[in-house]
Formats: structure tokens, C-alpha cells, sequence
């Protein structure tokens, strides 16, 4: 129980109504509210990763278009026996959109029953995220790549061993790059306590389309597709062909656009929709996308009124860099993360894996570009594990410069080592690497 007047003596003067104690005798009470579709439902912020939060002005429509969108790629309604077995577990906090729209706002609309934690509950120990889907029988969750990393590298053989995982049958992974690795290894690591290969979801979506905007079939086993880095560093899409392991990328598709929403990919340039072997610009259109940014006309007449050659009405601008393949998307990064260096394409995401992979000491991180005498150069900043003592930092750093080296061909310019929890990251967890270069 909250002390609501201790947390904030205004909010703690209003009225407040405990829902589950309400008769239901009182229904004939309920006057339906006059509420168009355009009418403003609430103000979404978006993240802040790459610039200012902005608050994303979602209407009732795009919320009700969404919510339908989301039931219908989850499959909601269409496996289970009858509503009472739609339970979800979600620890996202409710100012994130994942945690929001599809951890509170979903089961709602879909009459089902959402079971809620703490983020913090979740972050201190990850294994009861997965209690809690074993205990309370839930068919659906999900969360960011980063919480599925650390259900496997912080949860013991023992923690693990009396987990039943058998009805979690649609574990959405989205909000962030989702990697390859990790759906591999959380699949092998849960296997044995009935997590199924076709149960992980990754999906894409975003603030200024309310939530999702692209998903796979919700029974399908996730797409894992080998590419040549070299190409990918060009902006084109090419199948790896016997390359050395460091010179292959795997990228996870994300599936079609939601129903009744168009996807496109153009030139970041010039806005020409590009060929399926090109990467560009991922554009979005249809009823989930908001009506803009609130008091930021001239930005929302930029982002969600992008024309498009031989398309008809405005489109989303995301800043999402990817491309699609088979009719299914794959998102390489974010357009103002991209580090250009003697004209090839780098996304950090895929430096910062590199480097975490060399040493189990080296944490969450940042690569980013900055001048030096008029060039680009490559610059990456990474936490260390407290727990890590007494080891020789210079042959780690040495370790990381080669791995960069090998799978990159960039030779960094400087290579950081900070303190744990150090790291400027969002109130989602997403890194904030612009604000890590004005830091450096």
C-alpha cells in the first residue's frame, strides 16, 4: 500500500477510486463520454535517445487502431480456449509505450488480465519476470532485447530449474536493436523448461505510431538472416556467401507492417523509395500514426508529412534506417547514430556488441563518431563490472582495439572504460549517445 498524500500532496487531494472494489451494480451509473476518434487520448513522450523528448499527440482513433493491430498480430482471441486464459506479465514501467499500450492497455481492450511488477523488481532480480509468468500462467509477455540478455546471464541453473515456461506462447522483443545472439541464447538457455523457438516475437514500432509497426506471423519462428558486413557498410543488402565469420552480419527480420498501414524504405536523400537490395529510410502511413508533436508545429509538419514519389498522402519519417527482404523488415539503426568514416556506413550497436563480446567485464557501451582535424574518427565509451578487480585494463583495451579492428576494419581513435551505472541511458534504457559524445 502507497501513501498517495506522501508521494505527491497534489495528487494525493484528488478523488481516488479503487477499481477492483466497485460494485457492478453500479454500471447503469456509466454515462458514455462524447469522445471523437480525432480527440486527443494522451501525450506520449518519446524516448529522448538520439535528441529532446517530444510528446507524440495520440488520438483516441490511433489508440483503438493500434489496439486492434496488436490483437490481431498477437493472435489474441484466436489460440486461446476463452478470454480468462489471455494473462500477460509486464514489468515495463506505464510511461513507456511497450509498457502502456501493451502491458495495461491491451488486455483491457482484449478483456484478458495483465499481472504487473516493478521495473526495479525485474532489474534486481530478472528471474522473477519468468516466476512470474510461470506462476500466474501467462501467454504473453515481452520486453526490450536487454531483458533477455540478462534472464541469461543473470539467472542461475538452479533459479532456473523449476520454471515451467510452457504457456508463454508469444514473447514480444522490441524498443530496441534486437540481436541475434540473444534470441539464440535465450532460446537454447530456456528450452529445457518448455520455452518454444516460435514463442519469441521481435517486432518494431515506435511512439509516433502509437506501438507496434511491423510484426512477424505470431506462430512462426523468428527470421535470422546472415549478411555481408561489407555491403551492409555501403547501404546494400547482400546474403553472406562464405565470408569469414567477422565479416558476416546476422540481422532479425521484423516482419510486414501491421495490418491496414503501408511501409516503405526510401533514399535518405532524395526520398525516392529504393530497390529491395538497398538500405534507406523507414517511412510508415496508416490510422496508428499519431497526429504529431505537441506544440512543435513546424517539426511536425517535417516528420509525419514526408511525401513519397508515386505514393499518395503524408508518411511518417521514423529516422529508422533498414530494409526489406521477402516482404518482411530488418532494421539496421538509427539514421543520426550512423558513424561515417572514409564513406562506409557503421552502426554502433554492432561496434558496442563487438566490444562486449571480448571480455565478460565489459558492460553496456557507446560508439560514436567525432572530428578530428576534419575527420571522422571512432570513439568507444563502456562500463566495467564492479565485481571486476585487479585486472589488467591496458591488455583489455588492446583486446577490444583488435576485435574493432577485425570486424570493422576502423582502428578507434580513443577507447574508454568507465564505472557501472555511469553510462548516460534513457528512462527506457535505451543509450543516449549523443550526450556520451558531449560528454567525452
Amino acid at each position: 500500500t502507497i501513501d498517495i498524500q506522501q508521494v505527491d500532496p497534489e495528487v494525493g487531494h484528488l478523488d481516488w477510486i479503487a477499481t477492483d472494489t466497485i460494485d457492478s451494480e453500479m454500471d447503469c451509473h456509466w454515462n458514455s463520454p462524447d469522445v471523437e476518434e480525432t480527440d486527443l487520448a494522451f501525450l506520449q513522450y518519446t524516448s529522448g535517445s538520439t535528441s529532446d523528448p517530444k510528446g507524440v499527440m495520440v488520438s483516441h482513433g490511433n489508440l483503438l487502431s493500434n489496439l486492434s493491430v496488436i490483437r490481431q498480430a498477437f493472435g489474441i482471441g484466436e489460440v486461446e480456449s476463452d478470454h480468462l486464459s489471455q494473462t500477460g506479465v509486464f514489468w515495463l514501467p506505464a510511461y513507456h509505450d511497450m509498457g502502456l499500450i501493451g502491458g495495461i492497455l491491451t488486455p483491457l481492450y482484449v478483456g484478458g488480465r495483465s499481472v504487473l511488477m516493478s521495473p526495479t523488481s525485474f532489474l534486481q532480480r530478472p528471474i522473477r519476470w519468468l516466476r512470474a509468468i510461470d506462476q500466474y500462467q501467462a501467454t504473453i509477455s515481452g520486453a526490450p532485447n536487454f531483458a533477455y540478455q540478462l534472464c541469461v546471464s543473470r539467472t542461475t541453473a538452479e533459479e532456473r530449474a523449476s520454471l515451467d515456461l510452457s504457456l508463454w506462447r508469444l514473447a514480444f522483443c522490441g524498443a530496441e536493436p534486437i540481436r541475434a545472439e540473444t534470441i539464440m541464447q535465450f532460446t537454447e538457455t530456456f528450452a529445457p523448461h518448455g520455452f518454444q523457438p516460435e514463442s519469441l516475437y521481435p517486432c518494431y514500432g515506435l511512439a509516433e505510431s502509437t506501438l507496434l509497426a511491423a510484426g512477424p506471423k505470431f506462430d512462426e519462428k523468428p527470421t535470422v538472416v546472415k549478411f555481408n558486413r561489407q555491403a551492409i557498410a555501403v547501404h546494400r543488402v547482400e546474403l553472406a556467401n562464405g565470408e569469414p565469420a567477422e565479416q558476416v552480419q546476422e540481422l532479425v527480420g521484423c516482419g510486414p507492417a501491421v495490418l491496414d498501414h503501408e511501409l516503405v524504405i526510401v533514399d535518405t536523400e532524395s526520398g525516392v523509395p529504393v530497390r529491395e537490395s538497398q538500405i534507406g529510410e523507414i517511412l510508415l502511413q496508416g490510422p496508428s500514426i499519431a497526429q504529431g508533436y505537441w506544440n512543435r508545429p513546424e517539426l511536425t509538419k517535417e516528420v509525419f508529412g514526408r511525401k513519397v514519389s508515386g505514393r499518395d498522402g503524408d508518411f511518417l519519417q521514423t529516422g529508422d534506417l533498414g530494409f526489406v527482404r521477402n516482404d518482411e523488415l530488418f532494421v539496421t539503426g538509427r539514421a543520426k547514430d550512423v558513424i561515417i568514416i572514409r564513406g562506409r556506413n557503421h552502426y554502433p550497436q554492432d561496434i558496442e556488441q563487438t566490444v562486449e563480446a571480448v571480455h565478460p567485464a565489459i558492460l553496456l557501451g557507446a560508439a560514436f563518431g567525432v572530428a578530428v582535424e576534419g575527420d571522422e574518427r571512432l570513439v568507444v565509451v563502456h562500463q566495467v563490472d564492479r565485481q571486476a578487480r585487479g585486472k589488467d585494463w591496458k591488455q583489455v583495451i588492446s583486446q577490444i582495439r583488435s576485435a574493432i579492428v577485425t570486424h570493422h576494419e576502423l582502428d578507434p581513435y580513443a577507447i574508454i572504460l568507465i564505472r557501472q551505472i555511469s553510462l548516460p541511458i534513457t528512462s527506457s534504457g535505451k543509450v543516449q549517445r549523443n550526450l556520451c559524445r558531449e560528454q567525452y
